[in-house]
């Protein structure tokens, strides 16, 4: 029995999905965390933090929902790496707050360009393509919040 028909948005939301879930993306993410020396849970907490700011560690459990001292371990090899400052919040002194350091900043930003490389099935596209594809996804994404 064949598939049922799905609205033309429906299909589209699957195959941004595919995108993402690919085994392919998964490998070259973790390829990208490798290459700059770091486990993926380390570059997905390394790119979560935003240049030239701070946050809270308790607001990083809620962002990553998880458990905190699953936190607190990936923020001690950050910073046994170098890569991020922990230091008692200015706002709540019983908090801790983490921000990147200038080398993890470079990490991040180094990660942002090997991440910015699109996938096989983006790149086939035609330039025309691509830029339909960017232009529709920047359509679609106009009303959200910017990335955390």
């Amino acid at each position: 029995m064949g598939e049922v028909a799905q609205d033309p948005g429906s299909e589209a939301w699957v195959c941004i999905t595919q995108l993402f879930k690919s085994t392919d993306n998964d490998r070259r993410f973790v390829h990208i965390a490798e290459t700059l020396g770091l486990t993926p849970k380390m570059l997905g907490s390394l790119l979560s933090l935003v240049p030239g700011s701070s946050k809270p560690m308790r607001t990083i459990v809620e962002e990553w929902h998880c458990d905190p001292s699953w936190v607190t371990a990936i923020v001690d090899e950050l910073v046994q790496r170098g890569l991020v400052d922990r230091r008692v919040d200015v706002v709540d002194r019983r908090a801790k707050s983490v921000s990147l350091t200038e080398l993890g900043e470079k990490s991040r930003r180094e990660a942002s360009e090997l991440l910015s490389v699109p996938p096989p099935g983006i790149a086939n596209l035609s330039r025309t393509e691509q830029r339909q594809l960017r232009d529709l996804l920047r359509k679609a994404t106009a009303d959200l919040p910017p990335p955390a």
